[in-house]
Formats: structure tokens, sequence, C-alpha cells
């Protein structure tokens, strides 16, 4: 069961302003041992985005909470800071956007690039590249050493 609500607006014209809440009365998490822990989830966040001149700016603050009903399993708190930026060149042929996630509780990032090239109408070409560092019991930190780069062709139909 989840309990929960979003809001988006705009402030000035400028600015826009988004948040999230959400409650899982019932979840379950994977434990230290190889097995289930049953308990409760909490994840809130909120996030501005601002367009300047051709750029697309994004922020967001992420709080995840997990509450287990045993008491020997260690329950976690995760607080999460995201920013963005997309441009676009030459009349939107070309993309770049750049984002990265940081956690400071457990000192882990990730960081990404995307570059789309679109060379006709149905045909692009997208690269990117992802960097993880540190190493913790969050999301980022459990993919530490999954750094990657690729190249992929698309064709829209």
């Amino acid at each position: 069961t989840m309990i929960g609500g979003d809001f988006e607006s705009v402030i000035a014209g400028e600015w826009g302003i988004r948040g999230e809440i959400a409650a899982f009365t019932d979840d379950s998490f994977q434990g230290d041992q190889p097995s289930i822990v049953r308990g409760r989830s909490f994840d809130a966040g909120l996030g501005v985005d601002r367009r300047a001149g051709n750029y697309q700016f994004s922020g967001t603050v992420l709080f995840h909470r997990e509450h287990t009903d045993e008491p020997s399993a260690l329950e976690r708190s995760d607080l999460s800071l995201i920013v963005s930026a997309d441009r676009n060149f030459a009349r939107d042929r070309y993309q770049l956007r750049a984002f990265s996630v940081f956690n400071p509780s457990q000192e882990s990032a990730f960081v990404r690039a995307i570059v789309l090239a679109r060379l006709r109408d149905d045909v692009a070409l997208e690269g990117s590249a992802g960097w993880l560092a540190g190493e913790g019991r969050d999301t980022i930190g459990r993919f530490a050493d999954s750094h990657f780069v690729y190249l992929r062709m698309k064709y829209y139909w």
C-alpha cells in the first residue's frame, strides 16, 4: 500500500517547482543475510527547474527512509542531491545532457553525460559515459565499480 501526493507549479514564469511524497505502509527490503525483511518506507522530494537561454537546469533533493519490523535489521536514511543541465545545438539537431547524483551520508556519487546527434529525421547516434564513486548501502554505492561507456544507433519508425 502506498499513500502519496505530488505537486507542480510555476513561480514568476521562469522557475518551476515540484514535489512528491510517498509512504509505503507494507514494504520489504533485502537484509544483510540472504533474506527478506519486512517494514515501511518513506520517500520525499523537492525540485526546481529553470530555463536560462539555451540551457535547462534542474535541481532535486530526495529523502528516503526505511524502517524495519525486525530489531536486528539495519534501518536506513538517505539524502540524495541531483543536478542536471541540458543544451540543444544547431536547431535541436544535437543535444548534450549532463547530470550528477550525490549522497552525502554514504559519500557516493554518480556523474553521467549523454550526447545525441540526429543524423536524419528518423536516425540518431547516441553516446554516453557514466562514472560511479564511493561504496555504501545506497543504490549508487552498490554499483561503485560499474562505470560505463556506450555508443548506439537509434532508428525511429
